[in-house]
């Protein structure tokens, strides 16, 4: 997991958004509990606008991170 989420950071740092969030939404299907995964999706989503995909990312970070400390963290971010 934390191959594919450094090359979704890689993807986003060098502004292949279309990319990185295919790669981190990959991330979403096998259970991340990763908040930085959530945290770049949450970035993303936010530069183009796309508020529905926000908020499905709350619901999914609400009971795959569950047990995070992070958790409330994402949540306010978003």
């Amino acid at each position: 997991m934390d191959t594919a989420i450094q090359y979704g950071k890689t993807l986003y740092e060098n502004g292949y958004l279309a990319e990185a969030r295919q790669t981190l939404e990959h991330c979403l299907n096998y259970h991340c509990d990763v908040s930085k995964c959530y945290i770049m999706l949450i970035e993303i989503y936010k530069l183009q606008n796309d508020f529905h995909a926000l908020d499905k990312l709350k619901t999914i970070a609400q009971v795959e991170m569950c047990q995070s400390p992070f958790l409330h963290k994402v949540l306010n971010m978003i």
